[in-house]
């Protein structure tokens, strides 16, 4: 089943399943010996949340932030 924002890209049935997955494959990282993880969020400008408070709470943090991309 696809899952589609209102600007057509994939998006998760609601943000529990994501957090979930979110959550699953860093446990499989770790489990796997992985030591660091980087990823990337933008700060959504419609009325839809960014991915970025998900992973604030999953514990990464903003390193920088690019303007205008």
């Amino acid at each position: 089943m696809n899952y589609y924002s209102t600007h057509g890209y994939p998006k998760p049935p609601n943000w529990a399943e994501a957090e979930l997955l979110l959550q699953t494959r860093l446990e499989f990282l770790k489990s796997s010996g992985c030591r660091y993880v980087a990823v990337a969020s933008w700060v959504s400008t419609d009325p839809d949340p960014s991915s970025l408070r998900m992973l604030e709470r999953a514990g990464f943090a903003p390193l920088a932030t690019i303007r205008g991309y």
